[in-house]
Protein backbone atom coordinates (compact mmCIF):
# COMPACT_ATOMS: atom_id res chain seq x y z
CA UNK A 1 0.00 0.00 0.00
CA UNK A 2 1.28 3.57 -1.13
CA UNK A 3 1.33 5.53 1.97
CA UNK A 4 0.78 9.29 2.11
CA UNK A 5 4.74 10.12 2.46
CA UNK A 6 5.46 8.18 -0.57
CA UNK A 7 2.55 9.64 -2.65
CA UNK A 8 4.46 12.96 -2.56
CA UNK A 9 7.52 10.82 -4.05
CA UNK A 10 5.31 9.10 -6.49
CA UNK A 11 3.89 12.34 -8.36
CA UNK A 12 7.32 13.66 -8.61
CA UNK A 13 9.10 10.44 -9.94
CA UNK A 14 5.83 10.66 -12.29
CA UNK A 15 6.49 14.08 -13.60
CA UNK A 16 10.12 13.53 -14.31
CA UNK A 17 8.54 10.80 -16.83
CA UNK A 18 10.06 8.12 -14.88
CA UNK A 19 7.93 4.54 -16.05
CA UNK A 20 5.56 3.10 -13.59
CA UNK A 21 7.20 -0.07 -12.79
CA UNK A 22 10.56 1.85 -12.16
CA UNK A 23 8.58 3.68 -9.57
CA UNK A 24 6.76 0.39 -8.28
CA UNK A 25 10.46 -1.07 -8.09
CA UNK A 26 11.60 2.01 -6.26
CA UNK A 27 9.22 2.38 -3.70
CA UNK A 28 8.82 -1.66 -3.42
CA UNK A 29 4.90 -1.39 -4.31
CA UNK A 30 2.85 -3.07 -6.63
CA UNK A 31 2.75 -1.20 -10.48
CA UNK A 32 -1.18 -1.00 -10.15
CA UNK A 33 -1.36 0.96 -7.67
CA UNK A 34 1.63 3.03 -8.76
CA UNK A 35 -0.24 3.53 -11.71
CA UNK A 36 -3.68 4.41 -9.82
CA UNK A 37 -2.28 7.06 -7.53
CA UNK A 38 -1.15 9.37 -10.80
CA UNK A 39 -4.28 8.72 -12.52
CA UNK A 40 -5.81 10.13 -9.72
CA UNK A 41 -3.25 13.03 -9.79
CA UNK A 42 -3.33 13.75 -13.37
CA UNK A 43 -7.55 14.46 -12.75
CA UNK A 44 -6.88 16.57 -10.57
CA UNK A 45 -3.87 18.64 -12.52
CA UNK A 46 -1.01 17.04 -10.24
CA UNK A 47 0.53 15.49 -12.86
CA UNK A 48 0.29 15.59 -16.88
CA UNK A 49 -0.11 12.46 -18.31
CA UNK A 50 0.62 8.74 -17.20
CA UNK A 51 4.35 8.09 -17.62
CA UNK A 52 5.41 4.87 -20.38
CA UNK A 53 5.34 1.18 -18.42
CA UNK A 54 9.19 0.62 -18.41
CA UNK A 55 12.37 1.75 -19.62
CA UNK A 56 13.09 0.36 -23.03
CA UNK A 57 16.37 -1.96 -23.10
CA UNK A 58 17.43 -0.63 -26.25
CA UNK A 59 16.37 3.06 -26.19
CA UNK A 60 18.16 4.33 -29.41
CA UNK A 61 17.39 6.67 -32.09
CA UNK A 62 15.73 10.37 -32.25
CA UNK A 63 13.64 11.72 -29.70
CA UNK A 64 10.16 11.74 -29.33
CA UNK A 65 8.22 14.88 -27.38
CA UNK A 66 5.47 12.33 -25.74
CA UNK A 67 7.93 9.70 -24.30
CA UNK A 68 11.84 10.48 -24.69
CA UNK A 69 11.44 14.22 -23.13
CA UNK A 70 10.32 15.27 -19.20
CA UNK A 71 7.00 17.45 -18.71
CA UNK A 72 9.72 20.00 -17.59
CA UNK A 73 11.30 20.13 -20.78
CA UNK A 74 7.94 20.09 -22.39
CA UNK A 75 6.48 23.03 -20.33
CA UNK A 76 9.94 25.01 -20.56
CA UNK A 77 10.52 24.75 -24.15
CA UNK A 78 6.68 25.38 -24.89
CA UNK A 79 6.50 28.75 -22.85
CA UNK A 80 10.48 29.89 -24.84
CA UNK A 81 8.43 28.82 -28.00
CA UNK A 82 5.14 30.26 -28.07
CA UNK A 83 5.74 32.88 -25.54
CA UNK A 84 3.44 31.10 -22.80
CA UNK A 85 2.85 31.86 -19.24
CA UNK A 86 3.11 28.45 -17.34
CA UNK A 87 -0.37 28.15 -16.60
CA UNK A 88 -0.73 28.44 -20.63
CA UNK A 89 1.99 26.12 -21.32
CA UNK A 90 0.68 23.31 -19.29
CA UNK A 91 -2.72 23.66 -21.24
CA UNK A 92 -0.73 22.98 -24.36
CA UNK A 93 1.08 20.68 -23.16
CA UNK A 94 -2.02 18.56 -21.67
CA UNK A 95 -4.03 19.29 -24.92
CA UNK A 96 -0.78 18.30 -27.24
CA UNK A 97 -0.72 14.63 -25.15
CA UNK A 98 -4.51 13.67 -24.71
CA UNK A 99 -7.62 13.00 -27.36
CA UNK A 100 -9.68 15.55 -24.95
CA UNK A 101 -9.34 17.39 -21.82
CA UNK A 102 -12.45 18.21 -19.81
CA UNK A 103 -13.35 21.81 -18.29
CA UNK A 104 -12.84 20.68 -15.06
CA UNK A 105 -9.84 18.92 -15.24
CA UNK A 106 -8.48 22.16 -17.12
CA UNK A 107 -9.61 23.97 -13.80
CA UNK A 108 -7.74 21.64 -11.77
CA UNK A 109 -4.79 22.78 -13.59
CA UNK A 110 -5.32 26.47 -13.07
CA UNK A 111 -5.66 25.61 -9.45
CA UNK A 112 -2.67 23.75 -9.54
CA UNK A 113 -0.59 26.35 -10.68
CA UNK A 114 -1.65 29.49 -8.66
CA UNK A 115 1.08 30.56 -6.63
CA UNK A 116 -0.09 29.93 -3.04
CA UNK A 117 -3.18 28.24 -1.34
CA UNK A 118 -6.38 30.46 -1.74
CA UNK A 119 -9.29 30.40 0.21
CA UNK A 120 -11.66 30.54 -2.64
CA UNK A 121 -11.19 28.85 -5.69
CA UNK A 122 -11.47 30.36 -9.71
CA UNK A 123 -14.15 30.15 -11.25
CA UNK A 124 -14.23 27.75 -14.03
CA UNK A 125 -15.13 30.06 -16.17
CA UNK A 126 -11.61 31.03 -15.61
CA UNK A 127 -10.66 28.05 -18.47
CA UNK A 128 -12.39 29.55 -21.42
CA UNK A 129 -10.18 32.76 -20.50
CA UNK A 130 -7.06 31.19 -20.50
CA UNK A 131 -7.81 29.10 -23.48
CA UNK A 132 -8.57 32.01 -25.32
CA UNK A 133 -5.04 33.73 -24.83
CA UNK A 134 -3.50 30.52 -25.71
CA UNK A 135 -5.55 30.23 -29.12
CA UNK A 136 -4.17 34.01 -29.78
CA UNK A 137 -0.62 32.47 -29.22
CA UNK A 138 -0.50 29.60 -30.83
CA UNK A 139 -2.53 30.60 -33.91
CA UNK A 140 0.45 32.16 -36.45
CA UNK A 141 1.76 28.65 -36.02
CA UNK A 142 -1.39 27.21 -37.50
CA UNK A 143 -2.28 25.34 -34.62
CA UNK A 144 -6.31 25.43 -33.43
CA UNK A 145 -8.05 24.18 -30.46
CA UNK A 146 -11.50 23.06 -30.81
CA UNK A 147 -14.42 23.43 -28.16
CA UNK A 148 -16.54 20.29 -27.55
CA UNK A 149 -19.95 22.09 -26.45
CA UNK A 150 -20.46 22.11 -22.47
CA UNK A 151 -17.46 20.16 -21.78
CA UNK A 152 -13.84 20.32 -22.73
CA UNK A 153 -11.47 20.71 -25.56
CA UNK A 154 -9.47 19.19 -27.76
CA UNK A 155 -6.58 19.13 -31.18
CA UNK A 156 -7.53 17.36 -33.75
CA UNK A 157 -4.57 14.67 -34.01
CA UNK A 158 -3.05 16.40 -37.41
CA UNK A 159 -2.85 19.77 -34.95
CA UNK A 160 -1.21 17.17 -32.01
CA UNK A 161 1.19 15.89 -34.26
CA UNK A 162 1.80 19.81 -35.48
CA UNK A 163 2.71 20.81 -31.93
CA UNK A 164 5.15 18.14 -31.37
CA UNK A 165 7.05 18.79 -34.47
CA UNK A 166 7.05 21.97 -33.96
CA UNK A 167 8.54 21.04 -30.09
CA UNK A 168 11.11 18.72 -31.27
CA UNK A 169 12.12 20.45 -34.14
CA UNK A 170 13.25 23.29 -32.09
CA UNK A 171 14.26 20.73 -29.07
CA UNK A 172 16.71 18.93 -31.60
CA UNK A 173 17.81 22.44 -32.84
CA UNK A 174 16.94 22.13 -36.12
CA UNK A 175 16.03 25.31 -38.18
CA UNK A 176 12.27 24.60 -38.11
CA UNK A 177 12.30 24.98 -34.45
CA UNK A 178 14.33 28.27 -35.01
CA UNK A 179 11.84 29.96 -37.36
CA UNK A 180 9.02 28.46 -35.02
CA UNK A 181 10.90 30.49 -31.86
CA UNK A 182 10.97 34.19 -34.26
CA UNK A 183 7.47 33.77 -35.38
CA UNK A 184 6.74 33.55 -31.36
CA UNK A 185 8.63 36.28 -30.61
CA UNK A 186 6.55 38.76 -33.65
CA UNK A 187 3.10 36.91 -32.35
CA UNK A 188 3.97 38.44 -28.69
CA UNK A 189 5.36 41.27 -29.40
CA UNK A 190 1.69 42.40 -31.62
CA UNK A 191 -1.25 44.14 -29.70
CA UNK A 192 -3.96 41.43 -30.26
CA UNK A 193 -5.62 43.18 -27.48
CA UNK A 194 -6.01 41.19 -25.08
CA UNK A 195 -4.14 43.20 -22.54
CA UNK A 196 -1.62 40.06 -22.44
CA UNK A 197 2.06 41.97 -21.86
CA UNK A 198 5.47 40.60 -23.98
CA UNK A 199 9.13 42.29 -24.19
CA UNK A 200 7.00 44.79 -26.31
CA UNK A 201 3.37 45.04 -25.71
CA UNK A 202 1.11 48.04 -25.08
CA UNK A 203 0.35 49.33 -21.91
CA UNK A 204 -2.78 47.59 -20.27
CA UNK A 205 -4.26 45.36 -17.69
CA UNK A 206 -2.00 42.36 -17.25
CA UNK A 207 -3.74 38.57 -16.91
CA UNK A 208 -2.55 36.92 -14.11
CA UNK A 209 -3.20 33.80 -15.86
Amino acid sequence: MITFAMVDVVLRLANEEVPVNAIARAIQNPSDEVRETIEEAILYGKVLSMPRSDWHPLQRGNRQVTSDFTDKEILFNCQRIFKLTHLHACFLAVLMKRNEVSKIQLHHIIESCRKQPQNRETDVKMVDVVLCHLRKRIKPFGLVVKTLHSSGYYMIPEMRKKTQDILLAYLNGDTDGQEGKQKAEKAVNADDGTGYIGPSAPKGPVSTY
